[in-house]
């Protein structure tokens, strides 16, 4: 497990969660 790619794809999820909640 890389922490690096955890958050990344966390940050990801959050983007994308703003996103259509913005919408």
């Amino acid at each position: 497990y890389v922490a690096t790619e955890l958050a990344a794809d966390f940050v990801v999820n959050v983007g994308d969660i703003k996103f259509y909640l913005h919408k």
